[in-house]
């Protein structure tokens, strides 16, 4: 859903990749979300945890909220990444 928002809002200004819990290779930005300990420790220049419940188990309402929660998420830290 991250990686869907970033491409949509970031354009061609970024490449996004949704890596999955067993990624490889370095990054300008990790953003992991709500995994703890089960994250693997990656290279990257920024690491970001957005503590998010996972909206599969949800209602439609709570599934809205968590979608909502990542859309402003990722478009501030795409705002954010722009200031040098």
């Amino acid at each position: 859903m991250a990686e869907g928002f970033a491409r949509a809002i970031g354009r061609d200004r970024v490449e996004a990749y949704s890596a999955g819990s067993r990624p490889s290779g370095a990054w300008d930005y990790i953003v992991t979300m709500g995994c703890g300990d089960a994250c693997p420790n990656l290279p990257a220049h920024h690491r970001i945890d957005w503590d998010l419940p996972d909206p599969k188990p949800l209602d439609d309402a709570g599934f809205r909220n968590v979608r909502d929660q990542i859309a402003r998420r990722v478009a501030a830290l795409l705002a954010d990444a722009r200031q040098p």
